[in-house]
């Protein structure tokens, strides 16, 4: 019997060994998945079942779920307003057929850093002869020449100068555009309707993912309860064996034989525990109140 215990004893601490590193290398995959900057710090906190399950599950079928998160998913509204779209560029290329008139306004004006401007003086600079009378040949014609002096023209009176404006209208009518109009409406149309297309795709395709979710939710309780029900009967047949073991009534083999299912029936609750919750955080994230915090 020493044997026997010595030998479970040291197969539980090879598997207790193994689940550790598996648990380990599942901890920092998913860090890293995440793009946590310090991936061996990183924990995982235990999720509140309770209060997840009330805020989730009140839409209760897969219709009443798709109803509600067609509105919220972001391909579908990314594609409903493709399809906007392409509505809007298939009337604007129907416009082309139609004549245009366009009207325009423009007012500018400038300036320059060197220009300059005469300032008169109010004395003389010199008489400058430019002939003489012809009755009077001795008297001679002069012409006064001022005095000036050259300034930058301020800026503001150059705008002011130079302000110009002017307005107008301009029509076209296509007359002949060798197709190019219904080409380019056509091309509009197949877009058109391709982003139709994709956008029922992505109803059809959001529907399929809920429908999936929901069914794979129900599956993860049926077996959460099975496997609760198995837990439960392995618990008290594990318990009646100890005591019986105890007692002498039980061979050695049996009592590991027990416990090993017991073992097997609390890892398999643990998994069907856990899919649940993984379950209902995906029919939450199809509801719009997905979150990676722990509610």
């Amino acid at each position: 019997n020493l044997y026997n215990l010595e030998a479970q004893l040291a197969s539980d601490e090879v598997t207790l060994t193994n689940a550790m590193n598996t648990a380990m290398n599942a901890r920092i995959g998913l860090a890293l998945l995440l793009q946590v900057p310090d991936p061996e710090r990183f924990e995982v906190a235990a999720p509140d079942t309770a209060s997840l399950r009330g805020a989730v599950w009140n839409a209760g079928t897969a219709n009443a779920l798709y109803r509600d998160a067609v509105g919220k998913q972001p391909q579908v509204i990314a594609a409903d307003l493709r399809l906007n779209q392409s509505l809007f560029n298939l009337k604007a290329t129907k416009a082309l057929r139609y004549p245009r008139v366009g009207a325009f306004v423009n007012l500018s004006t400038l300036f320059a850093s060197t220009s300059q401007q005469f300032v008169m003086l109010p004395e003389l600079d010199r008489l400058e002869p430019i002939g003489f009378l012809q009755n009077e040949p001795s008297k001679i014609v002069v012409q006064p020449i001022p005095k000036y002096r050259t300034s930058l023209v301020p800026r503001g009176e150059q705008f002011r100068n130079n302000l110009g404006s002017g307005m107008g209208l301009s029509l076209s009518i296509p007359l002949w555009n060798n197709g190019q109009v219904r080409i380019a409406e056509q091309r509009s149309r197949n877009a058109m309707e391709l982003a139709r297309l994709q956008s029922e795709q992505s109803r059809n395709t959001l529907y399929s993912d809920i429908t999936r979710a929901v069914t794979d939710y129900r599956a993860a309780v049926a077996r959460l309860s099975t496997n609760q029900i198995n837990l439960d009967a392995q618990k008290a047949n594990y318990t009646l064996a100890a005591k019986r073991y105890e007692e002498g009534l039980l061979p050695l083999a049996d009592y590991l034989n027990a416990k090993n299912r017991l073992q097997i029936a609390e890892s398999s609750w643990l998994q069907a525990y856990y899919e649940e919750i993984f379950r209902l955080k995906v029919l939450a994230f199809y509801e719009g109140n997905f979150s990676w915090k722990n509610p």
